[in-house]
C-alpha cells in the first residue's frame, strides 16, 4: 500500500505519518500555529505563513496579464480564470457554470433555499459560514485593516484590497462600448447593464426594477420593518442595525466623528455638527 497511514475518522490514506498528523487536525480542530499579530490560529505552519502576508502586504504571485498581485499561488490560479473564461464547476440542476467550487456550493443553496448559518445578533441567515463571519464584522466598529499608503482603515481585508487598487491606478477591464475602464471585472459587468438597459432585479413588493442586486437589496429595506436587535450590554431593544450601532457606542465609548479643527471626538455625527458651530 503506497498510503499505509490511514485516518481513523475518515479512512483517508497518506504516504507519510507526518501528513496524517497534519490531516488529523481537521477533525480535532487543533490549530497550534498562531499569528502573533492578530491572534488567528491555523492547523498548518504553511497556512500561517500565507496568512502573515496579509499583515506584511507581501504579494509574491503576479498575474502576467493584468499585473494584479496575490498572497497565494492558488489565488493567482483562480484569478487566471477571469482572463481565460474557464468555468469548470457546473450546477447539475440548472447547468450554470462557475469559476470557483465555493461559488457553485453557494449557488446550490438557491435551489434548496437552505441558509443554515444565522447571526445571533440580528437573526439574518446565510448559506455560507464565511458570509456569516463577514456579516458579523458589520456589528463591530473595529477597522483592523489599515492602508499603508493613506492610513485609511477598513473592517474587511477585501475592502482594503479594493481600496489599494485606487492607489496603483491599474484599470485592466475596459468596456468595449464606451471608453470607461475598471479595476475589477465585477465592476465592468455591473457597468455593462447601462448599455443593455436590462434591469433584471425586480422588487417582489412593488415591481420596481434595478440594474444591480445591491440597489434592489437597498430598496427592499423600504418595505420591510427593521428587525429588533437587543443590546448585549443593557438588553435594550433597538430597531435596525444603524440604531443598534449608534446605541452601542454609549457602552464602548467609541467616538468615530473627529473635529478637524481641535481633534475632539464625538459619538454621533450631529454632536460633531453642533460642535463645529463653536469654531
Amino acid at each position: 500500500d503506497k498510503k499505509p497511514h490511514k485516518c481513523k475518522v475518515c479512512a483517508k490514506g497518506f504516504a507519510r505519518n507526518s501528513d496524517l498528523t497534519k490531516h488529523a487536525r481537521i477533525h480535532t480542530n487543533d490549530r497550534p500555529f498562531k499569528c502573533d499579530i492578530c491572534g488567528k490560529s491555523f492547523n498548518r505552519s504553511c497556512s500561517l505563513s500565507e496568512h502573515k502576508r496579509i499583515h506584511t502586504g507581501d504579494k509574491p504571485f503576479i498575474c502576467g496579464i493584468c499585473n494584479k498581485n496575490f498572497y497565494r499561488n492558488s489565488d493567482l490560479h483562480k484569478h487566471m480564470r477571469i482572463h481565460s473564461g474557464e468555468r469548470p464547476y457546473k450546477c447539475e440542476t440548472c447547468f450554470k457554470t462557475f469559476a470557483l467550487s465555493c461559488n457553485l456550493k453557494s449557488h446550490m443553496f438557491t435551489h434548496t433555499g437552505v441558509k443554515p448559518f444565522s447571526c445571533k445578533i440580528c437573526g439574518k441567515s446565510f448559506n455560507r459560514n464565511s458570509n456569516l463571519q463577514t456579516h458579523l464584522k458589520s456589528h463591530s466598529e473595529e477597522k483592523p485593516y489599515e492602508c499603508g499608503v493613506c492610513g485609511h482603515s477598513f473592517k474587511l481585508n477585501s475592502h482594503l484590497q479594493t481600496h489599494l487598487e485606487t492607489h496603483n491606478g491599474l484599470r485592466p477591464f475596459s468596456c468595449k462600448l464606451c471608453d470607461r475602464s475598471f479595476n475589477r471585472n465585477s465592476n465592468l459587468q455591473a457597468h455593462m447593464v447601462i448599455h443593455t438597459g436590462e434591469k433584471s432585479f425586480g422588487c417582489q413588493f412593488c415591481g420596481k426594477t434595478f440594474y444591480r442586486n445591491g440597489n434592489l437589496q437597498a430598496h427592499m429595506k423600504t418595505h420591510v420593518k427593521p428587525k429588533p436587535v437587543e443590546c448585549e450590554f443593557c438588553k435594550k431593544v433597538l430597531y435596525g442595525r444603524s440604531s443598534y450601532m449608534r446605541h452601542r457606542r454609549i457602552h464602548t465609548g467609541y467616538k468615530p466623528h473627529l473635529c478637524k479643527y481641535c481633534n475632539r471626538p464625538f459619538t454621533l455625527s450631529h454632536h460633531l455638527k453642533r460642535h463645529l458651530l463653536t469654531h
